[in-house]
């Protein structure tokens, strides 16, 4: 059986994520969909000017995720998180192929029906691990989620790298990290580094 309280100690350090009304992101696992700093900001890109590198990706499009009952996951993200449903996608035959939610204008979650099976990947499988939601006030948020009645995966924690974080699951297991970013934590002591090294401009 997987120890997820030192699964969640060994990554902790990596990221830290929150929620209000539609917010998101994630690294090395952990999608990250900026929230209200994409839907004030708009885009922008950190074009590496390192010769070979890949340039001109402005940020991440959308999370998709795939469910095994699509309308009480979309009781969870649309009633429960706050995230609006967009639009839907048909087959041919008429029926839901995916389903749009919007994170911010330019962010979103694609949430597909048809899961083989009841319960998402655990916490060493191999691909994607979580996704991750920032928040400008997790405890705000965290508010909010009691009111909504969802109870936490893992509490309010202060990460090692300075970020303020708590978890929450979706109806399959689809694990939700919320995040709130301090001004000096380790993310952007490090991007604050690459600028100064030339490695972003």
């Amino acid at each position: 059986m997987v120890d997820v309280g030192a699964w969640f100690d060994e990554i902790d350090g990596v990221t830290k994520s929150g929620l209000t009304n539609g917010r998101a992101s994630r690294d090395e696992g952990c999608i990250s969909v900026l929230a209200e700093r994409g839907r004030r900001g708009g885009r922008r890109g950190s074009p590496d000017p390192r010769e070979g590198s890949l340039k001109g990706i402005t940020g991440v499009g959308h999370v998709a995720i795939k469910v095994s009952d699509l309308a009480r996951s979309l009781d969870y993200y649309v009633n429960k998180l706050g995230f609006p449903e967009m639009m839907r996608l048909h087959k041919d035959d008429g029926s839901v192929w995916l389903v749009y939610l919007r994170v911010t204008d330019e962010q979103y979650l694609e949430v597909f029906p048809g899961a083989d099976g009841p319960r998402a990947p655990g916490w060493d499988a191999n691909g994607m691990n979580h996704l991750c939601l920032t928040v400008d006030d997790i405890d705000a948020v965290l508010a909010q989620v009691e009111a909504a009645g969802l109870s936490l995966l893992l509490p309010l924690k202060t990460a090692i790298d300075g970020n303020r974080q708590a978890w929450l699951e979706d109806p399959d297991g689809n694990r939700i990290e919320l995040m709130e970013m301090a001004a000096d934590s380790l993310q952007y002591k490090a991007i604050k580094r690459l600028r100064a090294e030339r490695v972003l401009v």
